[in-house]
């Protein structure tokens, strides 16, 4: 999934992304569809929708605490697999309605 997003999309990389396990980057809001097809395809629906309330339980909500909590604007995926917990959120900047962070990892249980 982390290939592919670097692949696919122009992103600005973070420099505390780690190559294979985590990527933070800030992406443009028209790559939005075509980074939510990405992150559909690898993890599924997204768990909580931007906009939206919602309580973030079991490894969704150790992973959502871990980076820093999901706001309501912010849409959060996560997808609990048999080694490891995938997950991706997009944080809209409110600063500039054109950008958004991406933080997207993989994390081994």
């Amino acid at each position: 999934m982390l290939k592919e997003l670097k692949s696919k999309l122009q992103l600005e990389v973070r420099p505390n992304s780690r190559e294979g396990e985590y990527l933070e980057a800030v992406v443009k809001t028209n790559d939005l569809e075509a980074l939510n097809a990405i992150l559909v395809k690898h993890l599924g629906h997204p768990v909580k929708k931007g906009g939206k309330h919602a309580e973030l339980t079991g490894e969704a909500g150790k992973v959502a605490g871990m980076i820093g909590g999901i706001r309501t604007e912010q849409t959060f995926y996560c997808s609990d697999k048999d080694d490891a917990v995938y997950y991706a959120a997009l944080w809209p900047w409110a600063s500039d309605p054109l950008r958004i962070t991406l933080k997207a990892g993989i994390l081994k249980k």
